[in-house]
């Protein structure tokens, strides 16, 4: 069975229900009511062409009751729209340099898709309060085009594009769970949290891109700890990408240590460090990532 294709029903098909929902005669008294929150499953929205149309009206209806979005969450939306807008941009011109492989050709043209339909949700849930796209420099200098990066694009620099897809995926799921605790006091008059629930759907979106790039540069052989779907401690190949993955060996949570913890309630298991550090990702300030994307940005 081809390894590439799992990727395209799994980042599409989560929430069928959500389906129903948005491609069902829907009032905005019945959307409401159901719960806008509960209508955001990014993951299957992005498979219906509305979608996007359909999920930023109900954030505008959820928050407009209330004298519309919060200033701290237009201010995290328009830093992920920042993230998208790159992510987005990175892989339309992927797909249209001719270098992606003919067996990796479908995913790229999802991941692109996906990455166009945040973009547009997010935009037009902001709306006039949206933040312009930038220009970018994929070669990571800072618009020099001679970065460390340079030849993405060009025949034989699939490698570096494909090491720079996982960098950018990797950051962005470490991004949206940086935000998530930000958004959490934010609710609509439903009492539906729509802001912590569309960014943590997008985030699990991400996650899926991040775990099918990791395994494709590994040719899925699943038995080295750089190119497994998950993250093993902060170890990584990209070539100056250590920033994206700091603090990835992080063994607490909530206050306790992972390891000693699963020692004693599963001693019959061997769940060291490793282990512990690739059931979790670590989440990134908003500095930190905006740090990280800085080179790719004029």
């Amino acid at each position: 069975m081809d390894q590439h294709q799992p990727l395209l029903p799994a980042l599409a098909a989560s929430d069928p229900e959500l389906v129903g929902r948005l491609t069902a005669p829907l009032t905005r008294r019945a959307a409401l009511k159901g719960g806008a929150a509960a209508s955001v499953g990014l993951a299957t929205a992005l498979r219906v062409a509305s979608a996007p149309v359909a999920l930023a009206a109900l954030a505008r209806e959820a928050f407009g009751q209330t004298g519309g979005l919060p200033a701290a969450v237009v201010n995290i939306f328009n830093f992920a729209l920042t993230l998208e807008e790159l992510e987005a941009e990175f892989y339309v011109r992927a797909v249209n340099s001719g270098i992606v492989p003919e067996r990796d050709a479908a995913v790229f043209a999802t991941i692109r898709d996906h990455e166009r339909a945040h973009v547009d949700f997010l935009r037009r849930t902001l709306g006039a309060a949206a933040v312009a796209k930038p220009t970018f420099d994929f070669t990571g200098g800072n618009g020099s085009g001679r970065g460390p990066y340079a030849g993405l694009f060009s025949p034989g620099g699939y490698g570096t594009l494909m090491a720079v897809a996982q960098a950018f995926e990797d950051t962005g799921v470490r991004a949206y769970k940086g935000q998530a605790p930000a958004l959490r006091p934010f609710r609509g008059p439903d009492g539906n949290n729509f802001a912590l629930q569309a960014a943590l759907q997008v985030h699990s979106v991400e996650a899926r891109h991040a775990a099918q790039i990791r395994r494709m540069r590994g040719a899925f052989s699943e038995t080295d700890p750089l190119y497994q779907g998950w993250i093993t401690r902060n170890v990584t190949d990209v070539p100056g990408a250590n920033a994206v993955y700091a603090g990835e060996q992080n063994t607490t949570h909530a206050g306790v240590n992972v390891v000693p913890l699963m020692a004693r309630l599963r001693p019959d298991f061997d769940i060291g460090q490793d282990a512990v550090t690739e059931a979790f990702d670590e989440p990134l300030t908003m500095a930190e990532v905006l740090a990280i994307v800085d080179p790719f940005i004029v």
